[in-house]
């Protein structure tokens, strides 16, 4: 368990090269090299609960799984949490503003606000890739999504999901790439919305300006007094000498 962590103004690299053997877009990997996952506040987590924690500074290198605060959530979840980091990597996949991949897991009110770019798919503003039977609730992002090659999206991927849900959540990041397809496999979205403009794969992922997003996202997580809809109870830290432990619910 990760509780009330802040890492502020980090610079993280992992500049582990791996590629795919043979002339083949996927072939086989070259040993362990380029799936270390990377996150300012953990790289690979299994069953792990992060509640409370917070990142902001920058994500680089050449590795796959890549997030601003954890690299990969395999289990486990994520409460109350954001990065304002960016992340720029050479990885082919699975690269996300909070999380670069999870796999059965939760992520409720959380946020993300970094750009994000990666080198081929699953390139999201929020999260990477969603796999297994996995949730998202309560959460949004406000990063741009880029792709050097393949795709990209301003949310996340559902492409490796089977029976996941995403629910209350909104994103208003840009997209620079052809937008990544999610799978259906009976993952349902629900009362989410990307702004007029924006690009969406997902069904149900619905384009609304600015104040339908406000109104329909009036639940007791939000609070909508402000220009666009906030998490209640996550103060956003910028500086080191505001944070003192124990100091933010």
């Amino acid at each position: 368990t990760f509780s009330g962590i802040y890492v502020l103004d980090s610079e993280v690299a992992n500049n582990n090269v791996g590629d795919n053997t043979g002339a083949v877009a996927y072939g086989d990997f070259k040993p362990g090299m380029d799936e270390m996952p990377t996150g300012i506040l953990c790289g690979n987590a299994e069953n792990a609960n992060f509640m409370n924690c917070a990142s902001s500074g920058s994500v680089s290198g050449s590795a796959n799984n890549c997030g601003g605060l954890v690299g990969s959530l395999n289990g486990g979840s994520a409460t109350n949490c954001y990065s304002t980091a960016s992340v720029n990597t050479k990885g082919k996949w699975n690269v996300g503003g909070l999380i670069g991949s999870i796999n059965n897991a939760s992520v409720e009110s959380c946020f993300s606000t970094g750009n994000v770019s990666g080198g081929q798919t699953n390139i999201a503003g929020f999260i990477g890739s969603v796999g297994g039977v996995s949730s998202i609730k309560n959460c949004y992002s406000t990063g741009n999504a880029e792709s050097k090659k393949e795709d990209a999206t301003n949310f996340t991927v559902l492409r490796q999901a089977k029976g996941s849900s995403i629910t209350d959540c909104y994103t208003t990041g840009a997209i620079s790439a052809s937008v990544a397809k999610s799978a259906d496999d009976g993952n349902t979205v629900t009362n989410c919305y990307t702004l007029i403009g924006k690009l969406s794969d997902m069904t149900g992922f619905t384009a609304a300006d600015m104040a339908t997003i406000k109104a329909k996202l009036s639940g007791a997580a939000w609070d909508n007094s402000g220009a666009e809809p906030k998490l209640k109870g996550i103060g956003v830290v910028t500086d080191s000498s505001a944070y003192q432990p124990g100091a933010v619910e």
